[in-house]
């Protein structure tokens, strides 16, 4: 038996728009397949909420295509309105109806539907949230992650196209946050739903996003799994994005690289070239037990930090270079305590400057 392929849901080709003179999206390109959640993210200004305004349909698009299920919903000739497009919104406000019940609200989008019908489909939907007890009470009556699952089953109860989601659990604190970021992805995955998450937490958008997009200044500079734009980076601005890194600085012979923590091969880049080269914390291993490829360190600090601890270093033979490394645990390294440290060049990652 066959498995289909999944089709495109979401089609985006050569979309860029400006505000007067301010160009702030440029050439975006998107496919977003059936039941795919991708992660718009990027420093502030990038062009993330633009996009998602102009996929919605709250913004009128200047310059390409953006095509749902195959039709053309945005474009120079034709602008179909944002209630025509079957899209779902969640916000970071909630955005809920204060006069209205949790059920009153989760129906408003099914005004189509005979009032039995609305109820039923309602319902069903606080149900899948875990609130169907609570449809009688108003928004006021509930806890903020309570109101966000009330938002997101407003949005899913007329099972649109896709579903956009800008910044949905950035009110709400650590724990919630975690919390809701799981029980949102496993209703979008049941639900088969198509969706686009703007964040600007690296973290969030790995944990939740199949894909995710990386924008710089209007233009997206990477896109792929969470694991490519960690483990593959393209840049030096997406290494830093995904995670902290150690920055140290050379120079080509022979399509390797010195430094005070021993030889990289880079074999891509040019003879002569000055380069630096980024080091993720976890890629730092430390030990007692000296190697053929290790090099001394001095612990400066241990911060120890749940399940794993943030130890500053000072490399012995090179006193201004400083580094910090990421181990599992709480090991019990006192300021001053003499280690051996390699690197696991899988965290390692070399650019031309």
């Amino acid at each position: 038996m066959s498995v289909q392929a999944p089709s495109i849901q979401l089609q985006i080709r050569e979309l860029s728009h400006h505000y007067g003179s301010k160009q702030v999206l440029d050439a975006i390109q998107i496919e977003l397949m059936a039941g795919e959640i991708l992660a718009l993210v990027g420093p502030s200004g990038c062009g993330k909420s633009t996009l998602l305004r102009l996929i919605a349909g709250l913004e009128e698009l200047q310059t390409g295509e953006i095509r749902l299920d195959g039709e053309v919903v945005a474009a120079p000739y034709r602008q179909r309105a944002a209630e025509q497009r079957q899209i779902g919104m969640v916000f970071q406000d909630f955005a809920l109806f204060p006069h209205l019940s949790l059920l009153d609200n989760v129906a408003f989008g099914l005004g189509k539907l005979p009032a039995a019908q609305r109820r039923t489909q309602a319902l069903a939907m606080l149900a899948r949230v875990g609130l169907a007890e609570r449809a009688a009470d108003a928004p006021h009556m509930l806890s903020g992650g309570q109101q966000q699952r009330v938002a997101l089953a407003r949005a899913l109860a007329p099972q649109p196209r896709l579903l956009l989601l800008d910044e949905p659990f950035s009110n709400l604190d650590v724990r919630l946050r975690h919390r809701l970021r799981q029980e949102t992805q496993q209703l979008l995955r049941d639900m088969r739903c198509a969706s686009i998450l703007v964040t600007h937490d690296p973290e969030e958008a790995m944990y939740m996003a199949d894909r995710i997009a990386l924008l710089r200044d209007g233009r997206i500079i990477q896109i792929g799994s969470p694991a490519s734009l960690y483990f593959a980076p393209q840049s030096p601005f997406a290494t830093e994005f995904f995670g902290d890194v150690n920055i140290l600085h050379g120079e080509l012979r022979q399509h390797t690289v010195d430094t005070a923590l021993g030889r990289f091969a880079a074999p891509s880049l040019g003879e002569g070239q000055a380069v630096q080269i980024m080091i993720r914390p976890e890629a730092l291993q430390l030990s007692s037990q000296a190697s053929a490829d290790s090099r001394t360190v001095i612990v400066q600090a241990c911060h120890h930090l749940g399940a794993y601890s943030r130890i500053d270093l000072r490399v012995d033979d090179a006193a201004a270079l400083s580094l910090q490394a990421e181990v599992p645990g709480a090991p019990a390294w006192p300021p001053g305590t003499r280690l051996q440290v390699r690197c696991e060049t899988r965290g390692v990652f070399i650019f031309a400057v």
